[in-house]
């Protein structure tokens, strides 16, 4: 196997008494119906009652905006559940929502491929089935809440007189790296923060921008990153460049995609090198030649131009400043 190593970023009751819940109430927990040519999903990790954080969303993420705040390591999956359900149900974003709530509509999404249970609300369960991808990180909490935290406690590479943060997440799906970002920003000390995200499906773009106007955030612009013009859309070379997208219905990375969407920006600005960036690493595979990639921030993660046509599967994420394989991300929460 042949390796190629390209450096870091050096640059440096259960839920019907809440707005926007169009459910009938409490109903029966249904169980799927697995049989040979189906593997329904697990329902993911969340936290027992006694652990969940009953503040609305929007109170939440205010505290996390004061930089006196300890960041604890147990909020970030409470955080990404109830940015789940506030996508799905708009309005929760401001009132309590019991964890029971939060866990049947994960429930759902679990078996969301699968036929309705005869109780179900169809209505929920179409939105789910159409929104399937960009809710897809955030139906595992644990999972979701690692990469919460790692951006917003990534490391100050700023200057520190600098008045504006602006930062881009590429593919941003419903939102969520977004909002990690501000959380960043606002932690370090920034009054202008500016981050904008590109998502190529004008439904989910529209639904997450919805969601991050309700909590007074960015913006989430519909455009496809790997657009040769995506670019243009931003008022200049950003700081921070974030996705949610690999690993999770990003698996497999072609020349189109993140590695486009990556160099478009690189060519837009003129080789650019942002002062940080979510992964901070990436691992990626070729089974066709056996080439393993270490790809980073440094050449916005690009690999050697012999390879531009090959297919590559992701393998690991570096965060935290450490390799993480792809299937190990969360398991302190786990």
């Amino acid at each position: 196997m042949r390796t190629e190593r390209y450096g870091l970023c050096t640059s440096q009751g259960t839920g019907k008494n809440f707005p926007g819940h169009r459910g009938s109430g409490p109903r029966k927990t249904m169980q799927p119906r697995p049989n040979t040519a189906a593997d329904f999903k697990q329902v993911p990790f969340l936290p027992d009652d006694s652990q969940w954080d009953h503040s609305p969303l929007v109170q939440q993420v205010e505290r996390l905006f004061d930089p006196a705040a300890d960041l604890e390591p147990e909020q970030w999956p409470d955080l990404a559940a109830k940015y789940f359900f506030a996508y799905v149900h708009p309005g929760s974003e401001k009132a309590p929502v019991p964890l029971a709530a939060v866990r049947e509509l994960m429930e759902l999404f679990a078996r969301q491929e699968s036929l309705n249970e005869p109780d179900d609300d169809i209505e929920v369960m179409n939105l789910l089935r159409r929104h399937s991808r960009p809710l897809a990180p955030l139906s595992d909490p644990a999972l979701a809440g690692h990469v919460l935290r790692a951006v917003a406690d990534m490391a100050p590479r700023w200057e520190p007189d600098r008045p504006v943060f602006q930062g881009v997440d590429l593919f941003s799906g419903a939102g969520w790296l977004v909002l990690a970002q501000h959380v960043l920003a606002r932690r370090l000390g920034f009054g202008d923060v500016r981050v904008l995200g590109l998502e190529p499906d004008p439904g989910v773009a529209e639904r997450g921008q919805d969601l991050l106007e309700r909590l007074g955030l960015g913006r989430i612009r519909a455009a496809d990153p790997a657009d040769p013009e995506a670019p243009a859309l931003l008022p200049g070379p950003p700081d921070f460049v974030s996705t949610g997208a690999l690993g999770w219905h990003e698996r497999i990375l072609t020349r189109g995609g993140y590695f486009a969407a990556l160099s478009n920006l690189s060519r837009y600005f003129g080789g650019l090198v942002p002062s940080a960036c979510f992964p901070e690493g990436l691992v990626v595979y070729s089974r066709e030649t056996g080439v393993s990639l270490l790809l980073s921030g440094g050449n916005l993660f690009q690999g050697p131009p012999d390879l531009a046509d090959t297919r590559f599967t992701v393998q690991g994420l570096y965060v935290d400043n450490r390799l993480t394989p792809l299937h190990r991300m969360g398991e302190h929460y786990r």
